[in-house]
């Protein structure tokens, strides 16, 4: 389970770079969630060199890259009442 940060302007490699990267195993399965209520719709995002690799999502699971190195996640997740943005960071070894 993460800790996500939400974050509103700042790109994801900013507001993750003071942050201790997780440390996950290639190919596993990271959980999202959501501590009250459900988003209605979640879209999670690598950013890799400035770039946007959009990551499939199924039951609030992703599966980390078989490469080795740090990855930056942006996770958007819309409510009825608005949208948020999240970061996080892992080292996968």
């Amino acid at each position: 389970m993460f800790l996500l940060l939400p974050h509103i302007t700042t790109s994801p490699s900013i507001l993750v770079k003071n942050s201790t990267p997780l440390l996950v195993s290639p190919k596993s399965i990271i959980t999202l969630e959501f501590s009250d209520i459900q988003p209605s719709s979640i879209d999670v995002n690598i950013w890799e060199d400035n770039a946007v690799i959009k990551q499939e999502l199924n039951n609030n699971q992703l599966v980390v890259p078989d490469s080795e190195g740090l990855v930056i996640y942006e996770v958007a997740a819309t409510w009825e009442q608005g949208r948020a943005f999240y970061a996080f960071l892992i080292d996968v070894k």
